[in-house]
C-alpha cells in the first residue's frame, strides 16, 4: 500500500514537472520574439513638451509596426526613459536599458544627452543609438550612431541657397551660444557670404543669461545690414524681434532663419511680415502634403486629438526607417548598421529622407516667407 502511494507521489511530482516545464519551454519564445528598444527623452523639465511629442510618434510607429506583423518576425517593445534633458541622466539611463533591460537599440533626444552616451557606445555593434539632435558631427563618434534629423550643417546650406537669390553686400547674424549653431555660422555660412563677396559682416553672439537685445541689434546698424540671420531656439525669438522692432529696422531689412525660427508662434504678426526662414518640408500647409504624411497626420490626431509637429513627425519616421534596416538585416544588430546606409529616398511623414554613409539624415526641405498670417513655401529642395 505504501509502495503504491510513494509510487502515485512521484508520478504526480514527476507530472508536475513535466508541466512546469512545458510552460517555460512555451514561454521562452515568447521573449525571443520580442525586439526591446530604449528610447532616452526629455519627458519632464524645460525640453518636456519636444519629449512627449517624441515618445507618441515613437508609440504611434511602434504600434504601426506590430500591428503589420512586427519586423523579421518579432514584435518590438519600447521602454522610455526621462533624462530631464540633464547628460547625466541620461547616461544613467542608458546603463540601465543596456544592463538590465537588455536592449540593444537606443534612441536618444537632444545633442547634450546624446553626445554624453557616445563614448559609452563606442564601438559595439552589438547596440544602435538613434539620435534626435541637429548636431550632424556626432555620428563620427562611433560607427553604431545614426542620426535622422535636420542638421545644423544642411540649415546653413539652405540659408546659403536662399541667399544667392539677394544681391546683397551686408549681412547680420545674430546666434545663440551653442557649438552647433556656431559651426554653422563660421564654417558654412560665413564662408559663404564671403565667396559671394559679402564682405560686411556683424556676428553677435547671446546666451542664456541675455537680456539687452537692443544693444546687440544697435551693433549691427553700422554696416547697414540688408539681412539679418536669426539662429535660435523658437522661444528665444521674440526679444530679438522686438530689438529690431525698436531699433526701426522692420521693414528695412530681411530677416532670414532656421527651422525654429518658422516653428516659433508667440512672435506678432507685424514683426514677421516678409520673414523668410528655411525648415523641414513637414512644415508645408495644404495641397503640398504627402499622401504619407496626411496619413500620418489623420492617424495621430485620431489618437492623441492634437496636430503633429516635425518633432514627431521624425521621430515617427525614424523607427519605420529602423523597422525597414532590421527586417532587410533578419534583425541581426551588427548588420542592422550596414542596412541603414543603403536606406534612399525613403518616404516619410517628414518628407522624403536618405541616410548618406556617415550615417546622417539628408531630409527634404522647404524655404517659407511670412505673408498676410501665414507662412507660405517659397519653394522646396532636398
Amino acid at each position: 500500500m505504501k509502495a503504491k502511494q510513494t509510487w502515485l507521489i512521484i508520478s504526480g511530482l514527476v507530472c508536475i514537472a513535466i508541466i512546469i516545464a512545458g510552460i517555460a519551454i512555451l514561454r521562452k519564445p515568447t521573449s525571443e520574439k520580442i525586439i526591446k528598444i530604449g528610447a532616452i527623452l526629455p519627458l519632464t523639465e524645460a525640453h518636456a513638451l519636444l519629449g512627449q511629442g517624441e515618445k507618441e510618434g515613437l508609440t504611434l510607429a511602434m504600434e504601426e509596426i506590430n500591428n503589420k506583423g512586427g519586423v523579421a518576425g518579432k514584435k518590438l517593445d519600447i521602454i522610455f526613459e526621462d533624462s530631464r534633458g540633464d547628460p547625466k541622466t541620461g547616461v544613467s539611463s542608458l546603463r540601465k536599458l543596456v544592463e538590465v533591460d537588455k536592449a540593444q537599440i537606443i534612441y536618444s533626444s537632444l545633442t547634450g544627452v546624446s553626445t554624453a552616451l557616445a563614448p559609452i557606445v563606442k564601438g559595439r555593434r552589438d547596440i544602435v543609438l538613434g539620435v534626435y539632435a541637429m548636431e550632424d558631427r556626432i555620428t563620427s563618434e562611433s560607427d553604431n550612431i545614426f542620426r535622422i534629423y535636420p542638421s545644423f550643417k544642411e540649415e546653413g546650406e539652405q540659408i546659403v541657397e536662399y541667399l544667392k537669390t539677394q544681391n546683397i553686400s551686408s549681412c547680420g547674424i545674430i546666434y545663440f551660444q551653442l557649438s552647433g549653431f556656431e559651426h554653422e555660422v563660421k564654417d558654412i555660412i560665413v564662408p559663404a557670404l564671403k565667396d559671394r563677396k559679402v564682405n560686411n559682416i556683424a556676428v553677435e553672439i547671446f546666451s542664456p543669461t541675455t537680456k539687452d537685445f537692443r544693444s546687440i541689434v544697435a551693433k549691427m546698424k553700422d554696416i547697414k545690414p540688408q539681412v539679418i540671420i536669426l539662429l535660435g531656439y523658437s522661444e528665444q525669438f521674440l526679444p530679438i524681434f522686438k530689438a529690431i522692432d525698436e531699433n526701426r529696422l522692420i521693414g528695412k531689412v530681411l530677416i532670414v532663419g532656421g527651422m525654429n525660427l518658422r516653428a516659433a508662434e508667440d512672435i506678432p504678426r507685424k514683426l514677421l511680415e516678409n520673414t523668410v526662414a528655411v525648415g523641414s518640408a513637414f512644415m508645408g500647409e495644404g495641397e503640398h502634403q504627402s499622401r504619407v504624411r496626411e496619413a500620418f497626420t489623420k492617424q495621430y490626431e485620431g489618437r492623441y486629438n492634437k496636430k503633429p509637429d516635425y518633432n514627431i513627425a521624425f521621430s515617427f519616421d525614424s523607427l519605420l526607417i529602423l523597422a525597414d534596416a532590421l527586417e532587410k538585416a533578419n534583425a541581426n544588430i551588427s548588420k542592422t548598421l550596414d542596412m541603414l546606409t543603403q536606406i534612399k529616398s525613403f518616404e516619410g511623414a517628414s518628407g522624403k529622407l536618405t541616410i548618406l554613409p556617415d550615417r546622417n539624415s539628408s531630409i527634404e526641405w522647404t524655404h517659407f516667407v511670412y505673408k498676410n498670417g501665414k507662412w507660405l513655401p517659397l519653394r522646396g529642395r532636398r
